[in-house]
């Protein structure tokens, strides 16, 4: 389906090396997010150093606000889904930092990923 969406993960013990292999193209397929990004592009990141797995925490505030692909991302937890969906690119963005917030994480955006 055709518009936004943002998934949620986490990358404790090397965020940077998590995003750069997020952001290259040849890679082996591991992960959900993987297999999306063979088919998708990526916008801008959102993220936020913590020593704490707040992954889930900012999933189930996003879940009530987004339509979610259904355990995408999710096998090593009990939330419905990390992947949300949105028509409209600056909603589903104020609602992540919004969620950010909320969870006392301090969100920064990197959008020179192409």
């Amino acid at each position: 389906h055709k518009g936004f969406y943002a998934y949620i993960g986490s990358a404790l013990n090397g965020l940077n090396a998590r995003i750069e292999r997020h952001l290259r193209k040849e890679k082996k397929f591991h992960w959900h997010i993987d297999y999306l990004l063979d088919k998708a592009s990526i916008r801008e990141i959102i993220y936020a150093q913590t020593n704490e797995r707040k992954e889930c925490d900012v999933a189930k505030i996003l879940e009530t606000k987004f339509k979610s692909i259904k355990n995408f991302g999710s096998s090593d937890c009990r939330c419905k889904s990390h992947l949300f969906f949105a028509d409209d690119f600056k909603d589903l963005r104020t609602n992540i930092m919004t969620s950010f917030n909320e969870n006392k994480l301090n969100p920064k955006i990197r959008d020179n990923v192409s």
